[in-house]
């Protein structure tokens, strides 16, 4: 298990990885020490096999959220891509490896652990990309894969993005 730990101002990236023979008791015992947070974000690629990109607080990132109410992780991430990114029309290709961070929100003392479900989808179709102002996100970007390394962007957005190429 490898828990990423980051601070609000992105000033601190860097791995937390935890060995026990059973991890799902370890991640169980986190859960409750933790403002646990449920998140779901979708790894998308176009035709041209470019990568779905957002920029919010200075650095490049997924699109991703928290689920709602009632709404599975799959209704979360095509939900979440589109009011980021304005794409919609997009096509599961395969799940794949959540994440988990630990930050701290401001002026609260209990840190939260985020875990996102990624899926990996593909759009076929020609899109307007628009990013979500109201969320911070001040740009959306179309990304080649081979341009992937020059963006600033979390190691563990890196990671998953790397495992996806």
């Amino acid at each position: 298990m490898i828990l990423y730990l980051k601070e609000n101002n992105y000033n601190l990236d860097c791995n937390i990885v935890m060995c026990s023979e059973n991890t799902c008791s370890v991640l169980n015992k986190l859960k409750l020490d933790f403002n646990y947070i449920i998140a779901s974000g979708g790894i998308v690629k176009n035709r041209d096999n470019q990568l779905l990109m957002i920029h919010k607080n200075g650095i490049w990132d997924l699109p991703k959220g928290k689920l709602e109410l009632n709404e599975s992780p799959w209704e979360a991430a095509i939900r979440e891509v589109s009011e980021e990114t304005n794409v919609y029309n997009l096509e599961y290709l395969s799940s794949a490896p959540n994440t988990y961070h630990i930050y701290m929100l401001l002026n609260n003392d209990i840190p939260v652990l985020k875990e996102t479900k990624w899926f990996c989808m593909t759009v076929s179709d020609p899109v307007f990309i628009l990013p979500q102002i109201s969320e911070g996100i001040d740009f959306v970007e179309w990304v080649h894969f081979k341009n992937i390394s020059s963006k600033r962007i979390h190691m563990s957005i890196r990671n998953l993005i790397l495992d996806f190429i």
